[in-house]
């Protein structure tokens, strides 16, 4: 047998049936195509042309003979990738290299080549004269992530039989990463840093680690969200130097994404900070000042230390009112007048310091309270005379106003007011309490107070205080106005003189009740004048003047050895009682007045029985005798009342001259005071020489009681004033004293009549 005319093989014919089977493997580097196979039987040796040519071992007497058939032959291929696996980003070029071969590793040329990738065809190309192929594919921008496997295929041909060889190439997505932050920024500062993570198609990428770092610093990893998006709050630490900085946001390979970064730069300042601090509080009243001060200081340094010489503006409502350079240690102060314009309610301060290329700028805020002082007006009709308990014919009156105090000097309506006897009677400051049941109206600005003085009033002269309380919604401060009035009481005036017994009790003495009719409580510290006078009139010893206690009883008794209720020795006697104190109201010393007028206030005597009976003529004798001396002394104490009246005109018209000439007011007043004390003394109407003014007061009454009211108070007031007030006495109190004392110096002139003692 024969292989495209190259003997191969050859066999011996079935004896039987002459058929014969040939076999041959055909050689790897069989070329493909179309090859013949030719069988030839050769023959006997002898009996072919030429003789010879046949094989000696056919037997003789047959020919030759052969027979041919075609055949093709299909070559194995394969195909050897040069790239069969790799790395390559969406949106990027993919090279694929190889070569087909066949089964010697001949290269077989011209040959089509299909590229699939991920199941998808992506190609085809052709071989060349070497056998070698080139696909190059670019990536979709959207390509699956991940691993793919890569195929290609050789489909085969009529003489070449399919092949293919298979990698796997991995999909990644390139990243784009982005970083922001605020500047300049400063030491301690709290700072958001944000970003984001996107991929090829600018979408966020969930879930990714980004590692913020300045100048290889690390100073977070974060993840981002489902946007792609980070954040971060950095408070800047106390490492780095001052001056320009980059953060860089880098984010590394991850999964099937590529790393890449982004930065920013930042410029790292000295942070500054202000105070302000009130020195005297917040609180400033129109008219006076706020003492502002602080400290402008490095709050990045350790010891925070102050920045010198820099400049300070501070600003009221956004109006710059002052500036301030601050000291070696960045201490700053200011004093800042409240004006009188300024409205009343809130207002705010704010100091600020501009800054400088080292330091950041810095401010501070805060409120300030501008508060208007109060004026409360009295009127001068208001009451200055009350009777306690009296809502008829002597109740307190007061009317007047309220103002401000600089701004517009708006008067106020239905503010709330007190009325007591002492200044802030809400909080019983010092004891004073509020007069309750006080109605108060107001009518354009002006208010009326009316009510009754109560029962717990002490009696005698004192300030009422109309307090109107600090208000809070108009930012007024509280004040306080006071005016001076007389209190008076209704009162029962009992004496009561202790019975004369012969040889048992022979003692003058009782006491004299007095008793408030509307408290049904003793009137204190009312003083009682009692004079002893024998039947002939004539005084047996000094007055006694004693002060009712707590319970109005002013207890007295005239001691005499023998004692003055031994009628053999004085007679019989009696007593000139003398209630005078201004303290009572006029109805109760006019009903006392009047039961004196019924009869004199004498004691009752009870005799031991006597054997025999007194002439008439004896009584007789001794009531003249009495009504003489009685006569006696009005003369005597007539004259001595004349005389202390001339001593007083003198003393007031010599301290009106002081004053007219301009001497000290107060010291004026008090030698005033004092010198009617000693002439007062002399004439027997004062125990001392130096009372009390109420105590004065009586004494003037007692001797001179036709002088009016209104002299007594304007002279009391004047006494007063100069005695207790702490205020400095000007030329309005000047001018009010002299007036006080002209119109007693006319009042005496035109007195015709004195009390008889």
């Amino acid at each position: 047998m024969l292989v495209d005319g190259v003997p191969v093989s050859s066999i011996e014919t079935d004896a039987q049936t002459g058929a014969f089977t040939l076999g041959w493997t055909l050689p790897e580097d069989t070329t493909a195509g179309a090859h013949l196979i030719t069988v030839r039987f050769l023959g006997g040796r002898d009996w072919v042309d030429p003789i010879g040519v046949g094989d000696l071992i056919n037997p003789d007497y047959y020919l030759p003979s052969s027979d041919q058939v075609n055949f093709n032959v299909s070559v194995p291929t394969k195909i050897l990738l040069l790239t069969p696996g790799g790395e390559v980003n969406r949106e990027a070029t993919m090279t694929i290299q190889g070569r087909l071969l066949d089964l010697v590793d001949e290269p077989l040329p011209g040959l089509t080549i299909e590229v699939w990738l991920g199941g998808e065809w992506m190609t085809n190309v052709t071989t060349d004269e070497n056998g070698t192929f080139t696909a190059i594919y670019p990536v979709p921008s959207d390509a699956t992530l991940g691993p793919l496997l890569l195929e290609t295929r050789f489909t085969g041909t009529t003489f070449y039989l399919p092949s293919e060889a298979s990698g796997t190439w991995t999909i990644y997505s390139p990243v784009q990463v982005t970083v922001s932050m605020e500047s300049p920024v400063a030491v301690a500062e709290n700072i958001t840093i944000s970003g984001s993570v996107v991929d090829n198609q600018l979408l966020g990428i969930e879930g990714h680690t980004v590692d913020l770092s300045v100048e290889g610093i690390l100073l977070a990893s974060v993840l981002t969200d489902a946007n792609g998006d980070f954040t971060f709050d950095w408070n800047v630490p106390d490492i780095f130097s001052f001056g320009n900085h980059t953060l860089e946001a880098r984010a590394d390979a991850q999964g099937f994404y590529r790393s890449n970064a982004g930065n920013t730069t930042f410029f790292l300042a000295h942070r500054s900070d202000i105070t302000l601090i009130f020195d005297d509080g917040r609180d400033a009243t129109r008219g006076d000042t706020w003492s502002l001060s602080g400290r402008l200081f490095d709050i990045d340094t350790v010891n925070n230390d102050g920045l010198p010489s820099m400049l300070v503006s501070i600003r009221l409502d956004d109006v710059e009112v002052a500036t301030s350079v601050t000291l070696a240690d960045g201490t700053w102060s200011v004093i800042v007048p409240a004006t009188m314009e300024l409205t009343r309610g809130e207002h705010t301060f704010t100091v600020a310091f501009a800054g400088t290329s080292a330091h950041l700028e810095a401010s501070t805020s805060a409120t300030a309270l501008v508060w208007s002082n109060t004026k409360i007006t009295i009127d001068g009709t208001s009451s200055n005379i009350v009777v306690r308990s009296d809502d008829i014919f002597a109740p307190i009156v007061l009317t007047g106003s309220v103002s401000e105090v600089g701004g517009q000097g708006e008067v106020f309506n239905n503010l709330t007011l007190y009325l007591g006897n002492g200044s802030d009677c809400v909080s019983k400051r010092e004891g004073a309490r509020c007069l309750e049941n006080i109605q108060v109206a107001w009518n354009n600005g002006n208010f009326s107070m009316s009510g009754i003085a109560p029962a717990w009033m002490s009696a005698g002269g004192q300030y009422l205080h109309i307090d109107a309380p600090r208000n809070d919604v108009l930012y007024l401060n509280g004040a306080s106005e006071s005016h001076l009035i007389y209190v008076k009481v209704d009162a029962d005036i009992v004496p009561s003189i202790n019975t004369v017994i012969e040889g048992e009790q022979e003692d003058i003495g009782g006491n004299v009740i007095i008793t408030a009719l509307d408290t049904n409580l003793g009137v204190s510290d009312v003083k009682v004048t009692i004079y002893l006078y024998n039947a002939n009139g004539s005084q047996l010893s000094t007055p006694k003047q004693p002060l009712t206690d707590e319970n109005g009883v002013a207890s007295f008794e005239f001691n005499s050895d023998p004692p003055y209720g031994k009628a053999s020795t004085w007679g019989e006697v009696y007593l000139e009682i003398i209630v005078d104190d201004p303290r009572l109201s006029d109805q109760s010393k006019a009903a006392f007045d009047a039961k004196t007028a019924e009869s004199p206030w004498a004691p009752m005597y009870n005799y031991e029985e006597v054997s025999e009976p007194v002439p008439t003529w004896v009584y007789v004798l001794a009531l003249l005798i009495a009504a003489g001396a009685a006569a006696g002394t009005v003369l005597y104490r007539r004259r001595k009342t004349q005389e202390l009246m001339e001593e007083a005109a003198e003393i007031f018209a010599y301290t009106a001259e002081l004053l007219a000439a301009g001497d000290s007011v107060r010291e004026a007043i008090f030698t005033c005071y004092q010198n009617l004390c000693t002439s007062f003394q002399q004439h027997g109407f004062l125990r001392r020489d130096f009372e009390t003014v109420r105590e004065f007061e009586m004494a003037i009454r007692q001797a001179m009681p036709q002088i009016s009211e209104d002299a007594l108070v304007a002279l009391d007031n004047m006494f007063e004033q100069a005695r207790y007030s702490r205020e400095e006495l000007g030329s309005q109190h000047q001018a009010a004293a002299q007036q006080a004392l002209e119109r007693m110096g006319q009042e005496i002139a035109g007195l015709t009549k004195v009390p008889a003692r």
